[in-house]
């Protein structure tokens, strides 16, 4: 990666350059120059289409800090719905999916049964790291899956026989294994090695290890709940990112 493309320079240099051709201003220069301040600041993102703010890093992490600062002396408890309408004062098109699994994520976070408004100061944390690592989580479903399919088989006693006695500390150092595993090989495979440092995969293995603890302790009465049991594994998985240092501290880096 070189110098230009690890801070991500290019991206704003397309996206200027278009705007002036299109917009053919008499005095570019200010232009240009207004431009890369609104960049230095953060306040490009606001009212900026969904596709420009996930374009990179900085874009997201500013994003995230202008929806904290504006809604932050927000006490009252909020629906999905008003949290939505809140985001899309800053930017009529982003993306609902992100509002709503943040949202749920808090909601596995205060283990409510269905889901209840929350604060605002709640559902930022989540949706800060939710948001800034999406494209990561997103990798992770399959293998979520996977772990799933993997820990049943371990509840009905499928596994091979060195894990199927009724030792579940054994099994559940299996399934850590097995998890680290893939998600190690996304970390390699999927350029995940040049986006982040290595001391994010440290944390995620680390986290891999406080998603499983819990495992042993659910009940599986049958196949059919599969989807449930990788969706609590996701949550569980995100609401560990959500409370790990260094991921907060690596999106904190780019507000500078």
């Amino acid at each position: 990666m070189d110098y230009l493309e690890k801070h991500e320079i290019p991206v704003y240099f397309q996206d200027i350059v278009t705007n002036l051709l299109i917009k053919k201003p008499e005095k570019p220069l200010q232009i240009l120059n207004s431009y890369f301040e609104s960049v230095a600041n953060g306040t490009n993102v606001l009212l900026r289409e969904y596709e420009y703010i996930i374009s990179t890093k900085r874009n997201k992490a500013y994003f995230i800090h202008y929806f904290h600062e504006s809604f932050k002396n927000t006490k009252k408890l909020l629906s999905l719905d008003m949290i939505y309408q809140y985001c899309k004062l800053i930017t009529a098109s982003f993306s609902y999916d992100i509002i709503k699994k943040s949202f749920l994520i808090v909601n596995h976070q205060n283990k409510n049964e269905e889901p209840s408004n929350i604060l605002f100061e709640d559902f930022i944390k989540a949706f800060k790291i939710y948001f800034f690592y999406y494209d990561f989580f997103k990798s992770c479903k399959k293998t979520i899956d996977k772990v799933t399919d993997l820990f049943i088989s371990s509840k009905k006693n499928n596994l091979q026989d060195s894990i199927t006695t009724k030792n579940y500390e054994n099994k559940i150092d299996y399934i850590e294994a097995f998890f680290i595993k893939e998600i190690t090989s996304i970390y390699e495979n999927e350029d995940y090695i040049i986006i982040y440092p290595k001391d994010f995969l440290l944390s995620i293995n680390s986290i891999i290890h406080k998603t499983v603890i819990p495992l042993m302790r659910i009940e599986v009465y049958s196949i059919l709940e599969s989807e449930n049991i990788s969706n609590y594994i996701e949550n569980e998985f995100i609401s560990n990112c959500i409370n790990d240092e260094f991921l907060v501290s690596y999106v904190n880096k780019y507000l500078y």
